[in-house]
Order: C-alpha cells, then sequence, then structure tokens
C-alpha cells in the first residue's frame, strides 16, 4: 500500500503537504480519502442477498442458501416450503401434519378442514353410508349388494349362491342341474338334462330321466317286449302267448292265462260215435 509520510517541518504548511500527498494518492484536489468513501461496508452478521434471489448467511459456509419463508395467504397453510389450498385433500384439508386424506376405493374432498368421501372408484359402492370405511363394497362379488347396493342374491335349495361380476349366479350342488333359476335333481323327468325337456310318458309306462336322456318304466304286468320306444311297454304278460309271464315265453299255440301257458284241451267223443272206443273191462 502506498504511503505518504508527512513530516511536520516548519517553515512548510500544511496546505502544501496536502497536495503533495493527494497528488501521490490520486485523491481530489484538497481532501483526503476517508474511510466510508470507500463504498458501504456490510456490518458484521448481516444476511447478503445473492444473485438467485435466495439469503446467505455470512457465518455459514459459501454456497448454502437460506430458504425463503414466504407467509401464506389466508386460506392457504404451508407444508414443506409450498403454500397449499386449505381445501386440497392431498394435503389434508388444512391439518397441520399435511397428512392426505385416504379413502378406502373413493376419492376424498374436504368439508371444511375434515376430509369426507367425493367419489367411489369403479365397480365399488358406500352401501353402509359411512365414510370412515370409503366405499367397502366390492359390487362384483358381495351376494348382498350384487351389482348395486342391497340387492341381495336369492337364495336356492340344493345350490350355493355366488355374485360374479355384478350377477347373481347358481352353482347347483352334485346330481343337481340348473333348470328355470332353480337346481332340480338330474333324474327329474320334468326337467330332463341341460334343456330341462318334459319327457313324455311312454304307453303302459312312466316317463324317466336317466344319463340326460328321456325313457320309461313299464308299469307292472306290462314289457317293452320288442323294444321299440314308439309303442313304449305295448306286452300284456299276463295273456300274451307269446310273451307269457315275461317277453319270449311261447305258449305254442296255447292260451297264456295269468302269465302261465295252459295244456291243450282234449275234445269229448259221443259213445255212439265211431269215433268211441270201449271201455275197457275191469281186470
Amino acid at each position: 500500500m502506498t504511503t505518504c509520510a508527512l513530516r511536520w517541518t516548519l517553515p512548510v504548511s500544511v496546505a502544501m503537504l496536502l497536495t503533495q500527498c493527494n497528488t501521490i494518492l490520486d485523491n481530489k484536489e484538497g481532501f483526503l480519502a476517508m474511510p466510508e468513501e470507500a463504498g458501504p461496508q456490510e456490518e458484521a452478521g448481516t444476511p447478503v442477498s445473492t444473485p438467485d434471489g435466495s439469503v446467505q448467511d455470512p457465518g455459514s459456509d459459501a454456497g448454502s442458501p437460506i430458504q425463503g419463508n414466504p407467509s401464506c395467504a389466508s386460506n392457504e397453510q404451508r407444508c414443506g416450503t409450498t403454500c397449499v389450498a386449505q381445501d386440497d385433500p392431498h394435503y389434508g384439508c388444512g391439518q397441520i401434519d399435511c397428512t392426505p386424506c385416504a379413502m378406502a376405493h373413493a376419492s376424498a374432498a374436504c368439508n371444511g378442514r375434515t376430509c369426507v368421501m367425493d367419489t367411489c372408484n369403479a365397480g365399488y359402492a358406500d352401501c353402509n353410508q359411512q365414510d370412515t370405511d370409503g366405499c367397502e363394497t366390492d359390487l362384483s362379488k358381495d351376494i348382498q349388494n350384487c351389482g348395486t347396493c342391497s340387492n341381495a342374491c336369492p337364495t336356492s335349495p340344493n345350490a350355493t349362491v355366488t355374485c360374479v361380476g355384478g350377477t347373481c349366479q347358481l352353482a347347483c350342488d352334485p346330481t343337481f342341474h340348473l333348470c328355470g333359476g332353480a337346481c332340480t335333481p338330474d333324474a327329474n323327468p320334468s326337467a330332463c338334462g341341460p334343456t330341462c325337456e318334459d319327457c313324455p310318458a311312454p304307453a303302459n309306462a312312466v316317463a324317466t330321466c336317466a344319463d340326460n336322456q328321456c325313457s320309461g318304466n313299464c308299469l307292472s304286468g306290462f314289457a317293452d317286449c320288442d323294444t321299440l320306444a314308439e309303442n313304449g311297454c305295448e306286452a300284456v304278460l299276463a295273456t300274451d302267448p307269446l310273451n307269457c309271464g315275461v317277453c319270449g315265453v311261447s305258449c305254442n299255440g296255447a292260451l297264456c292265462v295269468d302269465g302261465k301257458c295252459q295244456d291243450p284241451v282234449v275234445p269229448s267223443v259221443d259213445a255212439g260215435s265211431p269215433d268211441a272206443q270201449p271201455a275197457p273191462l275191469p281186470p
């Protein structure tokens, strides 16, 4: 640093000394530069603004800005470093902890500073009308609320009730099948097979259903000896000489009575007839 050495030797005047010193220091003529003319000085501990608008603490390490703390509007609250609306359910509807509102299977809204349920997710419903458990009902599989709230699937004997895709369904027990919305026995001749056919009764027989096919059982005393379905149980076993008692038993021209073949009838002969034979003499 350049200095100006002043010697107080008379008779040199003070004015001359000032002029010579200002010339050396490149100051204005007639004035000595005072410390305050060197520019404003920052007081110790005063925060300094940085070009990016943040504030730097002179006592801290360089490059460590202090985040600003702008005040929020009257209808806002601070969550972290952000001002958010007090009616924003994503930040808890003005609750101090800023925890997002959470509703099961539903979106949330704000009622004042209280989280409430807004809209149910697709396929779900608030059937119990309680916000605390959100949209609790899965309409695709709830048998008490199948498809819509309060649409209970009807119960049915011999079946298990289910709700599939929002539609009530019956799963019949073994040896039963579904006909007309109910589970009926597989052997039911009035609803035979998957087409639920009403079996007609053959002649001299009662209708039956076996292996999903219509059939019939002959009445007592009748039989299907020719195995033709169209004429049913055609044989009368009590009197049919070709099927006497059972199919295939022939009386060979004799009568069949009560299911039994009778002996041939021997014709009677007149005593005066030429065909008459004398009676044998007693021994």
